[in-house]
């Protein structure tokens, strides 16, 4: 008798060293832990970011609203909208529904960010900030 359907996605959501995972996801993942390394070699980058999208996180203690995100998260979502070339709906979904991104996001446990918030997000980061990181990245 044949099965009614066969899981052919094992491990690609799951970090279990046990698992087969395909090559092409493994480079993907390593990709994505290599630009980490980056950022944590390098935390002048995100502090540079900051100040350009701080405002984006505050606290609006009118409503008695925590901001939902950190700068550092919508950093790493226009990073990954840049590396993934697409635009920012479509990066909105990508973070939501892939584990590696997420996790490179550090969005665990956190919804995904809205596409308007990652566009202005993006529009608030200066050309100087643009310029300083690529500097930064080419030591």
């Amino acid at each position: 008798m044949r099965q009614e359907h066969n899981n052919i996605l094992i491990g690609f959501f799951q970090e279990d060293n046990d698992i087969k995972v395909p090559k092409n996801v493994q480079e993907y993942r390593e990709n994505y832990k290599q630009i980490d390394a980056l950022l944590q070699k390098y935390p002048e980058i995100q502090k540079t970011v900051h100040q350009d999208i701080q405002t984006l996180c505050q606290s609006e203690p009118i409503r008695k609203r925590k901001a939902d995100f950190i700068t550092e998260n919508l950093f790493r979502a226009i990073l990954v909208m840049q590396l993934e070339n697409v635009f920012y709906r479509k990066a909105s979904i990508l973070i939501a529904e892939s584990k590696t991104l997420q996790d490179f996001c550090q969005l665990t446990k956190k919804e995904t960010i809205n596409h308007h918030l990652l566009c202005a997000a993006f529009k608030s980061i200066s050309p100087d900030t643009w310029k300083t990181i690529n500097q930064q990245h080419g030591e």
